[in-house]
């Protein structure tokens, strides 16, 4: 598959740049990695690591902002929705408390 790859590298910009077909882009793209596959072979690894720590940053970046957007909206908006109400007769009123019968309210 990689050398496939290394080989078929230039055909969008075969297609593109010089306007050749299906066809025509593959040969041209054959010819312009022949003895060059090893320096094509970096590139492409190059370009995709640095595209993937890029990614990963932004990914970061964004994932961060949200995180915390959502944790300010939750906190603010929706703990009182979480809040049993007074006449369930349990105590421990907030999420992951541990729900204990009051022992005054009657069954």
């Amino acid at each position: 598959m990689g050398f496939l790859s290394v080989k078929f590298a230039f055909i969008s910009l075969a297609v593109i740049l010089e306007g050749l077909g299906p066809v025509d882009a593959l040969k041209r793209s054959w010819n312009l990695s022949k003895g060059s596959f090893w320096r094509v072979l970096g590139r492409l690894i190059i370009i995709g690591l640095v595209v993937g720590v890029i990614g990963m940053v932004l990914g970061a970046i964004i994932g961060a902002i949200l995180g915390v957007g959502a944790s300010l909206f939750y906190r603010h908006d929706h703990q009182l929705d979480l809040v049993l109400p007074d006449h369930a007769g349990l105590r421990g009123h907030h999420p992951g408390s541990v729900l204990v019968p009051d022992a005054d309210v009657p069954r």
